[in-house]
């Protein structure tokens, strides 16, 4: 043993007590939202050169600690935030359809309820025509269709409404993110030019930048000095340590850049700004075809018979679309035309506007109509609901993929600590070896036979 030994056993040490350092920071850290597991980077060092006292191929020199570097999956973090935007995007989508299949009702509620008993109506006003209260719940149904339909068309413009308001909200909660991101990129950079590693400052980054994948589908772009540049619809807002101003504005509501231009964005905003209006425009468009063949189909048909008067009967349903539909002005129990032949209680003209039921417009009957409407909404938002799930169950097995590459693990924490422990006992050992042995070279050598 020689003088290199004092030297090979003091790195161990060293390199022991940063090691164990770091695991304590780790353990401290095992509820810190966003921490990453720390690990020392240790390099065997080598000798330059031949040993004077060893000769060529001695052992080498000791250890040394290079870094402390965050345990972390470049992959796993960019697939991760990807279904974060998705499953961002699909949980807003089916909350919205489920508002929307509420407002349009089930197949047994609200406008088809409402279609029956107007039917019904009919029916039973065909029995007795005579009979006022027959009558009276004719236009009872009658107004009971047509607040069913405004509804449903309220409801759809209250989910554009919402989409919009709830975009707004989010993105005002986004712009410190964006902030932060930028000004943690100079910190990082800064760091980073003078040697430093700053783990926790990556960590920061790295939560903000899950929160902006989840809410705008933003995408990251790593450099060479640390930085990320952030995108949103293939537009860069965050640029080193710049950012842009991006609001919600404009009619229909779209995210803008301060510049004026429109991004499209993923994630839960995307949601909102896009797949939102988008379903409740398709389903606006259905409704309202619905609402005028109703009214041109009850109109046309109540044309043809007559009052108690005598009288042809005139427009039952007035309507632009479903927002507007309603009992045309001047309808009364005595203006309905339940008679075929003008006759005092003749009935058969109202079985002819109940036959309206079954009656085929060409798309079908209004029931049919009505019913492959709901129908569609009820689909669309059960369809919705399993990919939201879905996509909740991917993200999930993600996160327990990231959690056990980059999480702490107390257990194995422990177990490092353990060994770290006994490598510092163990390179304190050599060490006092060592010193014992040179202690018996330079003080107890030659004194033989004194």
């Amino acid at each position: 043993m020689s003088f290199d030994g004092l030297h090979i056993s003091r790195s161990g040490i060293a390199a022991s007590q940063r090691a164990l350092d770091v695991i304590g920071q780790n353990i401290a850290n095992v509820g810190t939202p966003g921490h990453s597991r720390l690990r020392t980077d240790q390099v065997s060092t080598e000798r330059t050169g031949p040993s004077l006292t060893l000769g060529p191929g001695a052992n080498g020199t000791g250890v040394n600690i290079v870094g402390v570097s965050r345990v972390r999956d470049a992959v796993l973090d960019s697939s991760l935030r990807s279904e974060l935007a998705n499953s961002g995007s699909a949980q807003v989508l089916a909350d919205s359809l489920a508002r929307i299949e509420a407002s349009v009702g089930p197949l047994d509620g609200n406008l088809g309820d409402a279609l029956t008993a107007f039917w019904n109506g009919w029916e039973e006003l065909s029995l007795d025509p005579n009979s006022d209260t027959a009558r009276s719940l004719v236009i009872d149904a009658s107004e009971r269709v047509a607040q069913s339909l405004r509804d449903a068309a309220g409801g759809l413009e209250d989910a554009r409404t919402a989409g919009a308001n709830a975009a707004s909200s989010l993105l005002a909660g986004q712009v410190s993110a964006l902030q932060a991101v930028a000004d943690l990129n100079g910190q990082i950079a800064a760091q980073r030019a003078v040697g430093e590693t700053p783990n926790a400052l990556l960590d920061q980054r790295d939560l903000h930048l899950d929160s902006l994948a989840k809410t705008l589908g933003a995408t990251v772009h790593h450099l060479e000095d640390g930085t990320v540049n952030v995108s949103v619809g293939g537009y860069e807002v965050v640029r080193g340590t710049r950012v842009s101003t991006l609001s919600i504005s404009g009619t229909p509501a779209s995210l803008q850049t301060g510049e004026g231009a429109s991004l499209v964005p993923g994630g839960e905003i995307g949601a909102h700004l896009v797949g939102v209006r988008s379903v409740a425009d398709q389903v606006g468009t259905e409704l309202d075809a619905l609402a005028l063949a109703l009214r041109d189909a009850v109109n046309t048909q109540h044309a043809a018979g007559f009052t108690e008067a005598g009288v042809a009967g005139a427009d039952l349903f007035s309507a632009t679309g479903a927002a507007d539909f309603a009992l045309a002005v001047g309808v009364t129990i005595d203006s309905l035309a339940a008679s075929a032949s003008g006759a005092a209680g003749d009935g058969n003209h109202a079985l002819e506007m109940a036959a309206l039921r079954t009656a085929d417009g060409g798309g079908g009957t209004i029931d049919e109509q009505a019913r492959s409407l709901i129908g569609r909404v009820g689909s669309a938002t059960a369809d919705a609901t399993a990919r939201a799930e879905m996509n909740d169950t991917i993200l999930g097995d993600l996160e327990a993929a990231r959690s056990s590459v980059s999480g702490v693990n107390l257990d194995e924490e422990l177990t490092m600590l353990l060994q770290y422990q006994r490598a510092y006992e163990a390179s304190a050992r050599v060490l006092t070896s060592v010193d014992e042995m040179l202690n018996v070279l330079i003080n107890r050598t030659g004194l033989v036979g004194r």
